[in-house]
């Protein structure tokens, strides 16, 4: 065959005869096969790009003005996309509209949303049995220290007896990448018609609303009735008499509006930190880019570790005592109060403690050992619990 620099020649399939291409047409074929290997290279590869968003529809129980979302989880979104340059875009559904609480693990399984904030497991111990450790009364303790023993306590490295972390019981085991998050402040005593009751009949002779297995473990312990009322029917309950008050965190009166509902409020002495955790499955976890896992993550240290997260639960504290003392309520320390109702409180705090490790080991779970490792992480963050309790092996 003659070769010159403008042709190409090749023989057809059946070998005998031969075919010229002008370097022209190779050209074209060239530039076609990269351009359809590049295609199939995107369409397989697909990842983020740098004009990639990434969009997530986020579901919460509560409202915008709930005191979790402004000084935490608002944040958090806010955070998060900035760090990203705009590359995660957060669509958010507030108040139930999306997830229910209690709901949230079924939201996330059925694909309904891709991150919860936060994950009510109090509201759903069957799933969670361990998670409402963290509602355990206590003598002393606040949102400082109950936050920095729950993140210890879900997120630390503590093994137990069965050769699983708390994170691996509750939240690996479901598939779930997790955060945890503040806690409340303090459970108290709050009365709406009842002032400076003088005898054990008067102070437990009440119905209150239950936040939870935990309130109501006290509750029988002391002797009030406890019944099961939603958050959001808080204010409708208390303004018809349906209840005569409940267990709650002060700084969380604002969020539904009852802070001018109570005549009488007890304080020097912990109900209980309502705790929760918030995030999404692992599988979408790990569909997200490293470097998107890894500015979430800071942002979640950063955030819970912030002093200025922590200021608005001081604010409202201030607001929510104003807002009561206008009203013509006031608010006694538990050493104020006649002897047999502070030994009466002091009995079923304790009794809460062995009733609920108990409860517990019968399901199989390690009630004792989860309870003493809460109770080791608010005394080392700060925090007192009964002598009996501290003692206890």
């Amino acid at each position: 065959m003659l070769f010159t620099p403008n042709v190409i020649g090749y023989f057809d399939k059946e070998g005998d005869s031969m075919k010229i291409l002008s370097w022209k047409s190779i050209a074209m074929l060239l530039i076609l096969t990269v351009l359809l290997v590049g295609c199939g290279i995107s369409s397989a590869q697909k990842g983020m790009g740098d004009d990639e968003v990434i969009e997530l529809r986020v579901g919460t129980g509560v409202p915008t003005t709930h005191i979790i979302n402004q000084a935490y989880f608002t944040p958090w979104l806010e955070a998060v996309e900035k760090e990203t340059n705009g590359k995660v875009q957060f669509e958010t559904h507030y108040g139930g509209s999306l997830v229910a609480m209690g709901r949230e693990y079924d939201a996330l399984e059925s694909g309904i949303v891709d991150i919860v904030l936060p994950m009510f497991q109090m509201y759903d111990p069957v799933r969670f049995p361990l998670s409402e450790v963290s509602m355990l009364p206590v003598m002393e303790s606040d949102v400082y220290i109950a936050t920095k023993a729950y993140e210890e306590l879900v997120l630390g490295d503590y093994v137990f007896e069965n050769g699983k972390t708390f994170y691996e019981m509750e939240h690996g085991s479901k598939g779930l990448k997790q955060w945890t998050s503040p806690t409340t402040e303090g459970y108290k005593f709050s009365y709406a018609d009842i002032s400076e009751p003088q005898t054990i009949s008067e102070f437990a002779n009440v119905t209150f609303r239950s936040s939870g297995r935990m309130s109501e473990i006290f509750s029988k312990n002391i002797g009030i009735n406890a019944i099961s009322i939603p958050a959001g029917d808080i204010y409708d309950s208390l303004s018809r008499g349906s209840i005569d008050g409940l267990y709650f965190s002060i700084p969380d009166w604002p969020s539904y509006g009852i802070g001018g509902l109570f005549n009488y409020t007890i304080d020097g002495v912990n109900l209980g930190h309502f705790s929760h955790t918030y995030g999404m499955t692992q599988e979408t976890w790990d569909s997200l880019p490293k470097e998107v896992q890894q500015i979430m993550d800071e942002q979640a240290r950063k955030l819970l570790h912030d002093p200025d997260t922590y200021e608005i639960y001081e604010e409202r504290t201030e607001d929510s005592l104003r807002t009561m003392e206008a009203a013509g309520g006031m608010i006694a320390m538990i050493d104020e109060q006649p002897q047999e109702i502070q030994e009466a409180v002091d009995r079923a705090i304790v009794d809460t403690w062995k009733d609920w490790i108990e409860m517990n080991e019968e399901k199989g779970f390690p009630g004792k050992e989860t309870a003493l490792l809460w109770r080791d992480l608010i005394i080392k963050h700060g925090g007192s619990v009964p002598t009996e309790i501290e003692e206890m092996k």
